[in-house]
């Protein structure tokens, strides 16, 4: 398979997985807020060089009055626009309000595939690549 182009330069590039793992309460989540705004955004990240792709986000740990927010303070804290929601980034939260729409869709796909197998899973997820296809998607 041919190397893909690089997503955040020197760190990982296309049609590679990239797992972050350390203890609870490191950081880890919101470096990968961080680096979905750096590629939405197409800003460089700690000097790297990003590539400026639409993000799927699927965070499973904050909750919208959390994860918006800080989405907001990125923006601020850049100097740039944050990036346009559903256009650029499309968040799915496992915690939040079931009255806005991504959210409320997350948690029934969550709830309906859990007893599924991970075709059903991945079946979802290309759904929605399919309407971006060149995204980078998040699991948080």
């Amino acid at each position: 398979m041919a190397q893909g182009r690089e997503i955040i330069e020197g760190l990982f590039r296309e049609r590679q997985l990239v797992t972050i793992s350390a203890a609870f309460n490191c950081g880890k989540s919101p470096l990968l807020q961080e680096w979905a705004f750096c590629i939405a955004s197409g800003i460089d990240w700690c000097g790297h060089r990003t590539a400026h792709r639409p993000v799927i986000f699927l965070s499973h740990e904050a909750p919208e009055w959390q994860w918006l927010p800080d989405w907001q303070r990125l923006a601020v804290r850049h100097r740039v626009p944050a990036p346009h929601m559903p256009n650029m980034v499309e968040v799915y939260m496992s915690c939040g309000d079931l009255k806005d729409s991504p959210t409320a869709e997350a948690t029934r796909e969550v709830n309906r595939i859990l007893p599924l197998r991970n075709t059903e899973k991945v079946a979802w997820l290309v759904s929605k690549l399919e309407t971006k296809p060149d995204a980078i998607v998040f699991i948080d």
